[in-house]
């Protein structure tokens, strides 16, 4: 299932997160300033566009999105995952092969760089003060 939201208001459609089975969600050009944690129950979900919006924040649930594999996000405005998690890695693509899409790329290391810093974030909590 694909869904292109023309216009999307983000109190009025929020349940579009909900859609488990949807594997294609363009929300791109909407002024969209989040996107919810409801986006991790999109356990199908393989391509997700949010460009030309207003999105400052990547949840963190968004890393453990095993079947996301193409993220188109303007960057400019992100303030988490840092702007440098979005430029393509040059060494991204697998030697004599041919070039990884930059959407994929991009995804993977938006997910790795989102599943890394939960994890940091549990084992600052687990870590008993030494002082």
């Amino acid at each position: 299932m694909k869904l292109t939201v023309l216009e999307f208001h983000q109190s009025n459609n929020a349940k579009v997160f909900h859609l488990r089975k949807l594997q294609i969600l363009d929300l791109s050009h909407n002024n969209i300033t989040s996107v919810p944690d409801d986006v991790g129950l999109m356990y199908s979900l393989m391509f997700l566009a949010i460009e030309s919006n207003k999105i400052k924040r990547l949840p963190l649930c968004m890393g453990e999105m095993s079947r996301l594999q193409k993220l188109k996000v303007g960057s400019k405005s992100m303030e988490f995952p840092p702007p440098e998690v979005f430029i393509p890695n040059p060494l991204g693509a697998s030697p004599g092969g041919p070039p990884v899409e930059e959407a994929r790329q991009v995804c993977s290391q938006v997910k790795l760089f989102l599943r890394e810093y939960r994890q940091r974030e549990m084992l600052g909590r687990e870590t008993p003060d030494l002082r």
